[in-house]
């Protein structure tokens, strides 16, 4: 599956969920940049704080404690029971702010594929909150003409980040867009 594909799917789950105002015939009311990026960098943030926790790059709280990707043969959700875990994490916290482009991206009709092949490399780096800082300047600079571009480019070094790590981009991103489906309409009692 490409990236866009997921992207729709992502989008669609957000629409479903109550995360967008819309139009009697489905289209998405607009939603302001400064917001949408905000939020962005704000997942990225929770990904420093699950660095600066000592936490796993995914892992589940459970009422017996913590259950870490690694000892679950790194596959797909945890279940408790007939529901999914809250999977958790720094590699999840990242998956979260992809997740946040991708919905702003079908939302203005751009397509993610476009952005995977830009010749732009930004030194990707062990360290995670360079790494972190890196992606959130990228963000602040993701403004007019150059917005499309450079949050495309955030999804590329996350996703080059990733790579580096030696976590699976894919699995973590369905886990967590699976994980996303079963949540309660507009969850945690937040507004649109």
């Amino acid at each position: 599956m490409q990236l866009q594909e997921f992207a729709e799917t992502v989008h669609r789950t957000a629409k479903e969920k109550g995360w967008w105002k819309q139009y009697e015939n489905g289209d998405v009311m607009p939603r302001p940049p400064l917001e949408v990026k905000m939020l962005i960098v704000s997942e990225l943030a929770e990904a420093t704080e699950e660095v600066r926790n000592g936490k796993p790059e995914v892992y589940w709280m459970v009422p017996t404690g913590m259950i870490k990707w690694d000892d679950t043969g790194r596959g797909a959700n945890l279940r408790s029971g007939d529901k999914l875990c809250k999977p958790e994490g720094e590699a999840v916290e990242l998956i979260d702010a992809v997740i946040r482009i991708m919905d702003w991206f079908v939302a203005n009709k751009w397509n993610l594929n476009e952005h995977m092949d830009d010749n732009y490399h930004l030194p990707v780096r062990e360290s995670a909150l360079e790494t972190h800082m890196d992606l959130v300047t990228m963000v602040a600079k993701a403004t007019g003409d150059d917005e499309e571009k450079m949050l495309g480019r955030v999804v590329k070094v996350i996703k080059e980040y990733f790579d580096l790590k030696d976590w699976d981009f894919k699995t973590v991103l369905k886990m967590k867009m699976e994980y996303n489906e079963t949540r309660p309409f507009r969850h945690g009692g937040k507004t649109a």
